[in-house]
């Protein structure tokens, strides 16, 4: 049986987790376009402004079906074996990626403002 307490501290936490979630979407700038890459090779750049229903094809065959709508990219089917990329929120600022591992394949969110960082070195 589910105490109240414990319903209350799921709440709480809910609500931290989504207002952590804002804030740090808030600083993030608004993508532009979206980068498909199969296997490390890039195979096209959209745009997020115009509507449309992609389907990408993967490593060995495999593949996914890429909706851009109201400004933001989602994976909606993929014949994969796991899914996880179906399940990943739809992405729109830049930096954001989804990722489909089996097919290797890899969106990534951009803008049309440059990075200042060149490079990191460690």
């Amino acid at each position: 049986m589910i105490k109240r307490s414990e319903i209350i501290l799921f709440v709480v936490l809910a609500l931290v987790f989504g207002i952590i979630s804002l804030l740090c979407s808030f600083g993030k700038p608004e993508g532009k376009s979206v980068i498909v890459s199969v296997d490390g090779t890039v195979t096209g750049t959209h745009s997020l402004d115009e509507e449309q229903t992609l389907t990408l094809k993967g490593y060995d065959g495999g593949t996914n079906e890429l909706l851009i709508r109201d400004h933001k990219a989602s994976i909606i089917s993929a014949d994969c074996p796991d899914k996880t990329c179906v399940h990943q929120l739809a992405i729109s600022h830049d930096g954001e990626t989804i990722v489909c591992v089996p097919h290797r394949i890899v969106i990534t969110v951009t803008g049309d403002k440059e990075s200042e960082v060149d490079s990191i070195a460690r």
